[in-house]
């Protein structure tokens, strides 16, 4: 699983710019359902999970991938506190979300 911030998402269409928390590579996918993502038409992904919107991403890492803090700016693992994606959760600007590897359309 990777883990990704929306940097952005265009009102008028389902297309999300998307970082990789892990290699900051930057690329723009479309959001065809509530959990599938496709990339340069060619690749998928699901959403797995999401960080609760009550996280905040931390300039903090564990080397790799960002850690989160909450309120009370207690550190934590980012993959500690993502929960299941599920029809209800919504995707905005800032949210994090956790993506299966990409396969290939077939």
């Amino acid at each position: 699983m990777g883990c990704y911030f929306v940097l952005a998402k265009k009102d008028d269409c389902n297309i999300l710019l998307l970082e990789d928390l892990s290699s900051h590579r930057q690329m723009e996918v479309e959001q065809v359902d509530s959990a599938t993502f496709i990339r340069d038409s060619k690749e998928k992904s699901q959403i797995l999970k999401i960080l609760p919107p009550d996280f905040f991403l931390s300039p903090f890492t564990n080397g790799k991938i960002p850690y989160v803090f909450d309120g009370e700016q207690i550190l934590f693992n980012i993959l500690a506190v993502m929960q299941p994606f599920t029809l209800d959760s919504k995707i905005t600007p800032h949210s994090i979300v956790g993506l299966s590897e990409w396969q290939l359309l077939k």
